[in-house]
């Protein structure tokens, strides 16, 4: 079903400058396709939280190499 949600994923750039699937360029359904690339959204941003969580702010920043 991933797979065939995936083939029909068109991607376009919205006004912003950004990559998105859209849905009324598609042929078929994209809904398990898009969930799936919002999980990974999610799990990149918790993986960005727990580097930074329960340090100072000069820690986070020496980190980031600001």
């Amino acid at each position: 079903c991933l797979t065939w949600c995936a083939s029909n994923v068109v991607v376009k750039d919205d006004d912003s400058g950004y990559r998105r699937f859209s849905k009324k360029k598609s042929i078929g359904r994209i809904d398990g396709i898009q969930a799936a690339a919002m999980a990974f959204g999610v799990i990149d941003d918790q993986e960005r939280l727990s580097m930074v969580e329960g340090k100072t702010p000069e820690e986070i920043m020496k980190k980031m190499a600001f």
